[in-house]
């Protein structure tokens, strides 16, 4: 027996037998398919069929809901939850920060330029996250920021003012 292989040569004798019986049992399928497939082809060209009327032919017999009846889920649609104006931090509701005119005009005027906050915040050097925070309330620009803000979406430079400064003022900044 060559080494590596375990038991004797007559187990090994007998595992051979076993995986060449396999092995023709395979072949028999493969043949039997062979044919079958052969009938198909016969099949087809006598009723001059392609394979595109075969797909069709198997799309009509695909069955179909019928129409009006309900569709049955597992998770049906929840109702839209309205928010209130604000934003949640940990599932809790939070007031919004700064000027509420600011936001409003920066959300509106940044919409008619048809920017997003990305794009906006690339063009004046201001990430677009915190654009979208300016905008939702989360947090208030600082003067700079501000500034650059009204300055380029042509806002009066007293916008949002009034916020930043009572901000910076209790920052300490």
């Amino acid at each position: 027996m060559p080494r590596g292989i375990p038991g004797d040569f007559n187990d090994a004798r007998a595992n051979l037998r076993e995986r060449i019986k396999e092995m023709e049992e395979r072949l028999k399928h493969y043949d039997r398919r062979d044919k079958l497939l052969a009938d198909f082809k016969k099949w087809m060209t006598a009723r001059k069929l392609d394979y595109g009327d075969i797909w069709w032919m198997l799309r009509q017999m695909k069955p179909t809901r019928p129409q009006g009846a309900p569709v049955k889920t597992k998770k049906p649609l929840q109702p839209a939850k309205r928010r209130a104006n604000g934003f949640t931090i940990d599932g809790k509701l939070h007031a919004p920060k700064g000027d509420p005119e600011f936001r409003h005009r920066l959300k509106e005027e940044r919409g008619k330029l048809g920017l997003s906050s990305q794009e906006m915040g690339k063009k004046i050097g201001i990430s677009g996250s915190s654009i979208a925070s300016y905008e939702a309330g989360r947090y208030v620009p600082l003067e700079a920021a501000r500034l650059k803000i009204v300055r380029f979406l042509k806002l009066p430079d007293s916008l949002g003012k009034a916020a930043t400064d009572e901000m910076q003022s209790t920052r300490g900044g």
